[in-house]
């Protein structure tokens, strides 16, 4: 796994397929992750209350930027 700082400061180097299957890599990651916590959710934000707008202005701004991958 590439650490997201590296791929942060080489990603204009590197080839647009290893990017390409780092970013799948991450998505894997990230579906598990929503699978595992979402029950936990709720509780969470009961416990977070103060950052839990800024977690679901996140959540939006990554969902508006999946919609746009074709």
């Amino acid at each position: 796994m590439i650490k997201l700082k590296q791929i942060l400061k080489e990603a204009p180097y590197m080839e647009p397929e290893e990017l390409g299957r780092e970013l799948e890599y991450q998505f894997d990651i990230l579906g598990a992750a929503i699978r595992k916590h979402s029950k936990k959710s709720t509780k969470w934000a009961e416990k977070y209350h103060r950052s839990a707008p800024a977690t679901i202005k996140m959540v939006e701004t990554l969902i508006k930027t999946l919609m746009k991958m074709r």
